[in-house]
């Protein structure tokens, strides 16, 4: 892997599964209430046709993917966090399209602060861990925010999940206060550039 070329590109529609598939391992890792209510395939099926909508958290403008070899390895999803309130909301469109409880949410606390630009997922495959993709992500997103939004890039880190937050500290995040999403502890922290 170490002479394979890492591709960042935004993400297109005939990846909706497979970035889906990564995101299942961040929602497994919170341990979403939803997953207890409806089936992976159900989510997935819900999820995928919310990410067709451009306001869609996971949508194809908020999301960034790593690819080696014509695999798509990773994902990160951002967004203004003013938009916080309304990211959702195709998930719930795409609830009501399909059949299930519209009242139905995939998350339910409040992840972000007011004036952020907010780093709300990365995750890469096991397999291309421990090669600087994430940190390539995250470099894809930060250009992005500096073209598109300001001066900052905000994210919450798992206080269970030491390595992820070395990672950051390295990239230059500082710690800026804590929260609590889906039951979990989470330290929030900044970039400024």
């Amino acid at each position: 892997m170490s002479d394979s070329t890492v591709i960042y590109r935004q993400m297109e529609t005939p990846d909706f599964p497979v970035v889906f598939d990564l995101l299942t391992i961040i929602f497994q890792d919170m341990e979403l209430p939803l997953l207890k209510r409806l089936s992976l395939a159900d989510i997935k099926r819900i999820t995928c046709q919310a990410m067709a909508d451009p306001t869609y958290r996971y949508s194809k403008n908020r999301c960034i993917v790593a690819v080696i070899d014509n695999q798509i390895v990773g994902v990160c999803a951002s967004y203004d966090g003013a938009e916080e309130p309304i990211v959702d909301k195709p998930f719930t469109q795409a609830l009501c399209d399909l059949g299930f409880d519209k009242s139905l949410k995939l998350f339910v606390d409040r992840e972000t602060r007011p004036g952020e630009y907010y780093l709300d997922s990365i995750v890469v495959s096991s397999t291309a861990r421990g090669h600087g993709v994430a940190e390539g992500l995250i470099n894809a997103t930060i250009e992005r925010v500096k073209k598109e939004h300001g001066h900052r890039l905000d994210l919450n880190v798992d206080l269970q999940n030491p390595h992820a937050k070395a990672v950051y500290t390295s990239l230059g995040f500082k710690d800026n206060g804590h929260c609590v999403i889906s039951g979990h502890q989470y330290d929030h922290m900044t970039r400024l550039f």
